[in-house]
């Protein structure tokens, strides 16, 4: 899928606003109707490979804690420590980077040009969550900040699914 330069400009603009993802009340979008789930149906998995997750790196992207390039530590994952792909792509999102609010960010946004950047990742990681089920059912917890506007939002007894891939914890106390 090619993307044209003003597209590109358009779907990043909000870098260039005070708004963020946490400004705002509800995602831009329902899975159903998502610019996620299309491009997630229509992504080639065989192009799903080291080379495709490495490009999606920025080249100057680094750890916040070590200020190593998450390049170098892609290429350490597979290489030396032997992570699978999908292990690999759960280990970037999870390290202190500006990865893992881009990619929070695209998916909140239902931002195109981003989440097709970023799709071999988000492929790793749902195949990593879809091959690692667990052995019964289970009631995990997410805590988070939210605004009074978001808050008003939801609504007891509904069910959602947030556009993000979330760290949970079966313990209340600590999510």
């Amino acid at each position: 899928m090619a993307y044209q330069p003003e597209e590109k400009m358009e779907f990043r603009s909000h870098r260039y606003s005070d708004q963020t993802i946490w400004d705002m009340a509800k995602p831009k979008s329902t899975l159903k109707n998502s610019n996620y789930l299309s491009i997630y149906d229509n992504f080639d998995t065989d192009k799903l490979d080291y080379m495709s997750v490495f490009k999606c790196l920025e080249e100057n992207m680094k750890d916040n804690e070590t200020g190593e390039k998450l390049r170098g530590i892609f290429v350490d994952y597979v290489t030396v420590k032997k992570y699978s792909l999908a292990e690999s792509c759960v280990r970037l999102w999870t390290l202190e980077s500006p990865l893992y609010p881009q990619l929070t960010q695209a998916l909140y946004e239902d931002n195109k040009y981003e989440i097709g950047q970023y799709m071999p990742i988000f492929r790793g990681m749902n195949q990593y969550i879809a091959n690692k089920p667990t052995a019964k059912e289970m009631i995990c917890y997410r805590g988070t900040p939210m605004t009074d506007k978001q808050f008003a939002y939801y609504k007891k007894g509904n069910d959602y699914r947030t556009p993000r891939f979330g760290a949970m914890s079966q313990s209340f106390k600590e999510a």
